[in-house]
């Protein structure tokens, strides 16, 4: 089995780092950092186990506007990465991706600058006016040959500019859902999360739209549950997790519980990060970049939560995290701390110890498994 670490570094070296995880030992072998010109944003392994995806999260690539994306073939022996093709995005700052296998289409949304340019607007009555102007958040999508080659993007939807929100639109994240064939992506600029479909020709359609809580909360990353009808998303500025229940086409909330122990018990946002369900559908975790902490949640039959533990990392600015198939060990990049840890997981979910792996990483934010096996 192999731990891939994307290292992101918006203006300079990246690269993606390579791990052999030995089960037997339950130790990382590291085995060195490829492709360092990338800005490594996210990391995804295709469900067939071929591809390796991966976007270059940059403001231009080669004096050309965008990002791009990439994707490689995976030696299944050897854990290495052939790149087989790279093509430019449209928008600035490429952050998350999605392959949906079966449809052989890769969705890819973007951060957006936060920043804006401020330009004169003539109205029809000729009246001179001052217009903000910011950067285009949008979920492109592009097909993939049987070959790994990457097309497009084929199709576009620029996320809009929402009444009263506090920033612009910042897309941060795509959560999946297979069964409804449906994307839940999340603005943490226009806090909002919105339900997006594909129709035959590929271009995304909105379907719904969702506040959480009904108030401020920067919905940051998302995950579905196994097997529950549930979606969880946890939050950049607020000290919460939210839970959804997917319907046809839209979700409804069902609860919303503290990060930590109390809700906004904090008057800084807490920051959180990566979030993710074990395999066995029981424990829902999430990361606390301010902490340098996780919090580990029960989950109910009904897919509610239960607040379980918090948990130290000892390095800095926890960033991304994966859970091994037997849900046994769990590795967490650290940003700041430029580590990986390594975490064993008990049979009730909670964490008891760690240690860390290869403490010389340029900037490691995002992570994803291969097992050969599978």
């Amino acid at each position: 089995m192999f731990l891939y670490v994307g290292n992101k570094n918006l203006f300079g070296e990246g690269g993606i780092s390579i791990f052999r995880y030995i089960e037997n030992e339950g130790t990382l072998e590291f085995l060195g950092t490829r492709h360092t010109d990338i800005s490594a944003g996210f990391l995804a392994v295709d469900d067939k186990n071929a591809y390796l995806f991966c976007v270059n999260e940059r403001l231009e690539c080669n004096g050309v506007p965008g990002g791009q994306v990439l994707c490689f073939r995976i030696d299944s022996r050897t854990g290495n990465l052939k790149l087989l093709s790279r093509v430019n995005t449209h928008t600035v700052l490429p952050c998350y991706l999605h392959y949906i296998s079966d449809k052989r289409r890769l969705l890819v949304c973007n951060h957006a600058k936060r920043d804006w340019i401020l330009k004169v607007d003539l109205t029809a009555e000729g009246i001179l006016r001052s217009k903000k102007i910011y950067d285009d958040a949008a979920l492109e999508v592009f097909d993939v040959t049987q070959d790994g080659i990457i097309k497009g993007p084929t199709s576009c939807w620029v996320a809009p500019h929402a009444n009263n929100a506090s920033d612009n639109p910042h897309l941060h994240s795509i959560t999946y859902d297979a069964k409804n064939c449906q994307s839940l992506v999340c603005d943490t600029g226009s806090d909002l999360i919105y339900t997006l479909t594909l129709d035959d020709y590929g271009s995304p359609l909105l379907t719904s739209v969702v506040n959480p809580n009904g108030k401020a909360s920067a919905p940051r990353y998302g995950v579905i549950h196994p097997r529950l009808p549930i979606a969880y998303f946890n939050s950049e500025k607020q000290n919460a997790v939210f839970v959804f229940k997917i319907c046809e086409n839209e979700i409804r909330q069902l609860q919303v519980i503290p990060a930590l122990e109390l809700l906004g018990s904090l008057e800084e946002p807490i920051e959180q990060s990566a979030i993710a369900v074990n395999h066995a559908g029981t424990v829902l975790y999430t990361l606390i970049r301010k902490t340098s902490s996780i919090s580990a949640f029960s989950i109910g039959g009904d897919g509610r939560l239960r607040f379980l533990q918090s948990y130290p990392v000892h390095y800095e600015s926890p960033r991304a995290l994966v859970i091994t198939p037997d849900d046994k060990n769990m590795f967490v990049a650290c940003s700041t701390g430029k580590a990986v840890v390594h975490i064993k997981i008990s049979l009730d979910g909670s964490l008891s110890h760690q240690t860390s792996e290869e403490s010389s990483l340029i900037s490691p934010s995002s992570m994803t498994l291969f097992d050969p096996r599978h």
